[in-house]
């Protein structure tokens, strides 16, 4: 059954891509020449020797794009190229070359922006690269007739010899420009599986078609077989069992509009959407798709909207006593919060009840169709709120920290600080005493499934049989994770997900872990509708958004613009449909040494997560957008994870658009310490003893899991020597402190003998970290915790040395205080270092 499912939505596809092999005029034959990366420290498709002297960016290229730069080494002999492989081009045929270039101070022995052939033996480049561009982007180019490569290969790469100062690249092109280079240039095979012929379905939801205008709207993909035009095709919709056939003329260029035939006559089924030709009615294109047509009301949006996340419906005032009644209109399928009081009265919603005197705090959430629904209130006298919220994701329950000095992240945990702001939970236990109250209430719980990589056979075979899909209390699976720069990945994923939709009634959610922007034509239409259109419409996207801290605020919100806010824009014109279909799960893992994406120990954090939610919660691109949530909050520390969610709280549940911050004074860079991680020297601080900064490339990323691309950040270090009649301390002043408000100390302690030496030997440190005259140290936050893991979360994590991550929780009371750190109870001749100091204030709410 599978292989005969799958032949009917891949007809054509085994078409001989030769014939659609003609490149585009103006088509970019680079793989991802912008630059663009997630969860990495280079882009994809690029390689770079050594890599330890290529820095990738994520956005101040020109219009805001990445770029990479190039460090610059001591030595006349330093040499370093950046270099995409394979490109198998057309001798004789003509090209053109372009980059985007920002020197400063640049010079060398060479430097280029080329193609290159085979051993190097010829090449042609964009030009002269200039010694300096004034802090501008250059946009440089050249148009070429291409040379022999003996293999028949050719690479695109920029390189510089012997070089100096700055040489920033961006946005590199390679285009076909005369009729031979468009005709004989090899594609990729990613860029091949664009030219393949295919119609997509963009509107409505598959899932939920209106049964008052059953129409679906389809675009064409791809490229007609070579001597055709679309006026020799027509495009066929046919629902199974059923003889009528809606037709259409194929249109290349716009949107076509095809009624499901006699879709009254049947709720549910099977379409089969076909390209054939007029004359011979030969079919190259054929794919089935499930679909369901459904009542949904005309209603547009009510209530009153309070931002991006959340529109309240129902704002009154019940007296008590009688029961009272109120009426409400959803415009889209989705999750209400219902709150009446904070207990003693009885809701019912459509006639069943989902608040009793009983409750927690008076409040429910719940996942509702749209249309018009009814809320009744019996009972104590209460303020009575219904809103439309987004789905609130969190990844996940019941798991605690690694670090166990955090305490447990148990049921008692999840009760008072994130069921109150939370939907749906993904991955790790409920327990059992408590799965059925938890589901009586309206939560969800998905399943979490590894998918990256698998067939499409075995990821048929994986979702059959996943417990999210068999096993009760599950209301379905999430797919993790896919990664869209991999484009045959991505296709298989499609082509699985496609085969599985068809063979198994949809009876459980199926939602899509997803990394990067949509960059690949066709791959990624496809791929979202796809994604979408699972579990007949209730199918989710989860755009894993994982923020890095930066330098300064200024630099955090320009990456925050262009990695979540661009990507968000990508999805709508790739397919409009994927934004409300799309959840934004933010990073909140901070956890050095486990898994932490707070790289710089200056940034507050919480600041930095609340400025994430407030961009989405308030910026037009974010309208209509599905779900907000969060990955990693068992990698997250205490105080953060319940931050997270009074975020939610603050902007989802109870709609704000301000900063939850603005009431507790934070600030992106609070700077009551400075120079955290010993950058280059011990600038900030007070020496005694014997003292130096030090320094070891990678230590940030191995020891303390600085994740994610951290640009050497916390490779820095001061050393403290125990000398036989001395011993060494630094000192510093924490400044501009709030009397009698709570701060956190944090800091990492390692032996530098063992970091040079990649040496795991997990042991308690002789650091005395201590504050001078002014702190009132809380006993119980206060703690040291021994990383004494032999093999880390990743690979690179093994192999190296283990840290110390040191924590004081104190209630300032003067608003200068000193911060030591020493090593008189060390061994003669230890090395201790010291980096990652954070001094920040302290959530204690609820504490």
């Amino acid at each position: 059954m599978m292989k005969k499912l799958a032949a009917a939505f891949l007809t054509g596809c085994c078409l001989a891509c030769a014939a659609f092999a003609a490149v585009g005029e103006n088509e970019n034959l680079l793989l991802n020449g912008r630059f663009e990366a997630d969860q990495a420290d280079l882009p994809p498709f690029w390689g770079a020797r050594p890599a330890n002297r290529v820095a990738w960016k994520p956005s101040g290229g020109p219009d805001g794009l990445p770029y990479v730069t190039f460090i610059a080494g001591t030595g006349s002999k330093d040499e370093v190229n950046f270099r995409q492989y394979g490109l198998r081009l057309a001798k004789g045929g003509r090209y053109r070359i372009s980059a985007a270039v920002r020197t400063k101070g640049f010079s060398g022995r060479g430097s280029g922006v080329c193609l290159v052939n085979n051993w190097w033996r010829k090449s042609a480049g964009v030009g002269k690269i200039p010694a300096d561009t004034d802090g501008k982007w250059v946009r440089m180019e050249n148009e070429f007739e291409c040379f022999e490569s003996d293999n028949g290969g050719y690479s695109f790469v920029m390189y510089a010899l012997g070089y100096k100062g700055e040489f920033s690249v961006a946005d590199v092109k390679l285009v076909a420009v005369d009729a031979l280079a468009r005709e004989k240039t090899e594609r990729s095979p990613v860029l091949a599986a664009q030219s393949v012929p295919s119609l997509i379905p963009f509107a409505p939801l598959l899932g939920r078609i209106p049964r008052s205008n059953p129409v679906v709207e389809f675009r064409f993909f791809g490229e007609l077989p070579k001597g055709t035009a679309a006026s020799d095709y027509e495009v066929c919709l046919e629902r199974d069992g059923c003889g009528d056939v809606s037709r259409s003329s194929l249109d290349a260029e716009k949107p076509m509009m095809l009624p499901v035939p006699k879709a009254g006559s049947a709720d549910k089924g099977l379409l089969t959407a076909s390209i054939r030709s007029r004359s011979e009615g030969k079919i190259i294109f054929s794919e089935k798709f499930r679909y369901a047509v459904r009542d949904v009301p005309a209603v547009l949006a009510t209530g009153r909207k309070m931002n991006n996340f959340t529109r309240e419906l129902v704002n009154e005032k019940y007296a008590g006593g009688d029961a009272a009644g109120y009426r409400f209109d959803m415009a889209n399928d989705g999750w209400v919060f219902v709150k009446a009081g904070d207990g003693g009265a009885s809701v019912t919603l459509d006639g069943v009840e989902i608040i009793s005197s009983a409750t927690p705090r008076g409040e429910s959430f719940r996942n509702i169709r749209a249309g018009r629904h009814g809320i009744k209130v019996k009972g104590a006298a209460a303020d009575v709120v219904v809103r439309a919220i987004a789905d609130i994701f969190n990844y996940c329950p019941g798991a605690n920290s690694h670090v166990k000095e955090n305490g447990n992240y148990d049921w008692d945990f999840q009760e008072k600080y994130v069921l109150p702001a939370v939907t749906t939970q993904n991955g790790g236990s409920v327990p059992k005493d408590k799965l059925d109250g938890f589901l009586a209430r309206g939560y969800r719980w998905l399943a979490n499934l590894g998918t990256t990589g698998v067939s499409a056979e075995n990821l048929v075979k994986k979702l059959k049989e996943s417990p999210g899909m068999t096993k009760n209390g599950y209301a379905g699976v999430t797919c993790d994770e896919q990664f869209l720069h991999r484009a045959t990945e991505i296709n298989a994923y499609t082509k699985g997900l496609k085969t599985y939709d068809l063979e198994c009634e949809p009876s459980r959610l199926i939602y899509t872990w997803s990394v990067g922007k949509p960059s690949t034509k066709v791959v990624d239409e496809s791929f979202f509708a796809t994604c979408v259109n699972a579990s007949l419409g209730e199918g989710r996207i989860l755009f894993e958004a994982y923020c890095r801290t930066k330098e300064t605020e200024s630099e955090a919100r320009e990456y925050l613009k262009n990695y979540i806010t661009d990507t968000i824009a990508r999805y709508r014109a790739t397919y409009p449909l994927s934004v409300g279909s799309a959840c934004i799960a933010l990073g909140n893992f901070t956890q050095v040494p486990i898994l932490s994406l707070a790289h710089h120990p200056e940034v507050d954090y919480k600041y930095y997560l609340d400025m994430q939610l407030n961009m989405i919660a308030n910026d037009p691109t974010f309208e209509g957008l599905g779900s907000i949530g969060y990955w990693g909050s068992y990698y997250a520390d205490e105080e953060l994870h319940r931050w997270c969610f009074a975020l939610m709280r603050h902007y989802v549940v109870e709609g704000k658009k301000t900063m939850l911050s603005e009431k507790f004074g934070y600030s992106y860079r609070p700077d009551h310490i400075m120079n955290g991680d010993f950058r280059g020297s011990l600038d900030s601080w007070k020496v005694s003893g014997t003292v130096r900064a030090d320094s070891f490339e990678g230590f940030a990323m191995s020891s303390q899991n600085r994740w994610g691309g951290n640009g050497g950040i916390g490779d820095t270090f001061a050393v403290l020597v125990k000398e036989k009649d001395s011993s060494a301390k630094i000192v510093q002043t924490a400044k501009n402190l709030v009397p009698g408000r709570k701060y956190r100390l944090r800091y990492a302690a390692f032996d530098a003998k063992d970091v040079k030496a990649k040496r795991t030997a997990p042991r308690r440190f002789a650091v005395a970290a201590s504050l001078g005259a002014g702190a009132k140290v809380d006993p119980v936050l206060t703690w040291t915790h021994v990383d004494r893991r032999i093999k880390g979360r990743y690979g690179q994590n093994d192999g190296c040395a283990r840290i110390n991550l040191g924590q004081i929780v104190f209630t300032a009371e003067s608003s200068e205080i000193e911060v030591s750190f020493g090593n008189s109870s060390a061994k003669e001749g230890e090395e201790l270092g010291i980096n990652y100091v954070s001094l920040t204030p302290y959530y204690a709410q609820d504490l």
